[in-house]
């Protein structure tokens, strides 16, 4: 037996190669229904489709409930475009869409459309098309998600300039919409006239009483409001808004009044229906009192996280200002985190309970709602070798404490109702820990590294201890998660929150070196993800159907 297979035995699992393909651009395209084939044998790895070496396949998601959207990695270095693959997840059931493909980080859908930024998909080569000639979307850091679906349109942030002496027209990144036809994709509204350089468009766009609420970046920072046509697009407020989240039939917000760049001049929590005369403020969160030392400013972090039929809110100091001579400079407000809740009005908004930071830290919160309550990071009683720990709040002072010490969020499994966390002692090293919101029930799930080493690495070993990000994904009643357990490096591992439940998926790439595991990605309950088995092969398309509960 090779020894890659060692592993499999040793975990208990089964492994199927599937048989090594031609090149899945050559298969002829074949219509697909919509049901979805039939399950796999429980903790069986399946290898659905290999790739030539040199080719960086990526696997964007689940395309509705039966199939997959990614590309072959295949690309004309001249245009940019390749193959476009869709797959119901077996060996035999992966076919090119189109060869033309050129479209974002990733997608969005609207009805049964994929849309890429300025590139759609329905899954067939004649509904695979660019949607307008010349048209850009931001992918600058968080606007890879700035997009909205509104009805049966999509709202997005979008620029046609083409910078040439020919070029007359200039409109900066502005407010468009698309309804998945080319004649259906225009700008929808020009917040600003002419071109600004400082504008990135609408960002922050959310849902609200049949519109979409926004911010125009970088050109008056205003709240803004767009039911997707010219006439229905206005500004709303004077206010900047930096975190919101819908409760009932309003948005709450974080921000404020703000100066002409764009800073914040007096923040604090607000309410708004849409309308300008339905924007008021709940709560300001800028001024220190008798309950509380915390106060905050505009450039703060802060999360806004609905629990049932109330709004939780999160504040941290942000990070510090370094100065070209390299002295530091902090924001005014003294290093604690705050909890404050509210029920949509300033009668039922108030302070909860601040809590002191390990170090003057950035906290991201990264909050989730779990069983009533929502978990959020916080370098709140951090102690080594983690900086951060794990909180809980529920909206009440006793009902905000401190889970464990935590690196990271992993994913949730929403089936048994707990969530994954990587964190680290001195004993067991940086490994797989499990939560559902309660002390009892917070631990290490497995020392899959066993003694101080790590089980969990961070995948970019440039960045600091505190930071980074491990590949996970939820699937089925547990995670697939990269890990290694010092003999077989990073590989792909199972974890139904239990010791007995965890277990290495397969040695893909026999050896120490690790297969390169790629983000998975479920679809009907079935896991995903490419990854390498050897250095003289390329990527493959994996299926692992997660064992039986």
């Amino acid at each position: 037996m090779r020894k890659g297979m060692v592993g499999l035995a040793v975990a208990g699992l089964a492994l199927s190669c599937g048989r090594v393909p031609i090149e899945p651009w050559s298969f002829p395209i074949a219509p697909f229904v919509d049901s979805c084939p039939p399950s796999g044998t429980p903790g069986m790895l399946t290898q659905v489709r290999a790739f030539p070496d040199g080719d960086l396949p990526r696997l964007y998601g689940a395309f509705g409930p039966c199939r997959l959207l990614l590309t072959s990695g295949m690309f004309d270095p001249a245009t940019g475009a390749g193959p476009l693959l869709l797959s119901d997840g077996t060996p035999d059931g992966t076919q090119k869409v189109t060869d033309a493909f050129n479209g974002g980080m990733d997608f969005g859908m609207l009805g049964r459309i994929a849309v890429f930024g300025t590139w759609r998909t329905d899954g067939t080569p004649s509904g695979s098309f660019v949607l307008a000639r010349d048209l850009y979307t931001n992918h600058i850091g968080n606007k890879r998600a700035e997009r909205a679906v509104l009805g049966d349109v999509m709202l997005f942030a979008g620029n046609t300039d083409q910078f040439y002496p020919q070029s007359q027209t200039f409109h900066g990144y502005e407010l468009w919409r698309t309804d998945g036809t080319q004649k259906g994709t225009f700008m929808a509204a020009e917040l600003v006239d002419g071109i600004e350089p400082a504008y990135d468009g609408p960002e922050g766009l959310i849902v609200l009483n049949g519109a979409v609420l926004f911010t125009a970046a970088g050109a008056g920072w205003d709240l803004w409001r767009s039911d997707g046509t010219s006439a229905g697009t206005r500004r709303i407020a004077p206010v900047r808004k930096v975190a919101g989240a819908v409760l009932g039939g309003a948005l709450l917000f974080v921000g404020g009044p703000h100066d002409a760049s764009g800073a914040i001049t007096s923040v604090g929590l607000w309410r708004t229906d849409g309308t300008e005369a339905g924007t008021s403020l709940l709560q300001d969160l800028g001024t220190p009192d008798a309950d509380h030392a915390s106060f905050y400013v505009g450039t703060d972090t802060f999360a806004v996280v609905p629990v049932g039929d109330r709004m939780i809110v999160l504040a941290s100091p942000g990070l510090a200002s370094v100065s070209v001579a390299g002295v530091q400079t902090f924001p005014p407000g003294p290093p604690m985190d705050a909890v404050w809740v509210s029920d949509g009005t300033a009668a039922g908004t108030h302070f909860v309970t601040e809590l002191a930071e390990f170090s003057r830290f950035n906290t991201t919160f990264d909050a989730r709602v779990l069983n009533g309550a929502v978990l959020f990071g916080s370098s709140a009683q951090g102690e080594a070798p983690e900086l951060f720990s794990l909180w809980r709040t529920d909206g009440t002072a006793a009902g905000t404490f401190r889970l464990a010490p935590m690196f990271n969020f992993i994913d949730a499994d929403a089936a048994n109702g707990n969530v994954f966390f990587a964190a680290a002692t001195y004993e067991t090293g940086r490994e797989l820990w499990v939560s559902d919101g309660t002390v009892a029930n917070t631990h290490l799930v497995k020392d899959i590294n066993p003694g101080s080493a790590d089980g969990l690495e961070r995948r970019d070993v440039r960045l600091p201890s505190s930071i980074g990000h491990i590949v996970s994904a939820a699937v089925g009643r547990g995670i697939i998660v990269e890990a290694s357990d010092g003999t077989h490096g990073l590989e792909p591992w199972f974890s139904d929150g239990t010791d007995a439940g965890t277990r290495l998926i397969g040695d893909v790439f026999p050896g120490s070196q690790g297969s390169t595991l790629g983000r998975p990605v479920s679809m009907n309950g079935t896991g995903y993800f490419m990854a390498t088995s050897s250095a003289q092969h390329g990527y493959a398309l994996w299926r692992f159907d997660p064992p039986a509960p």
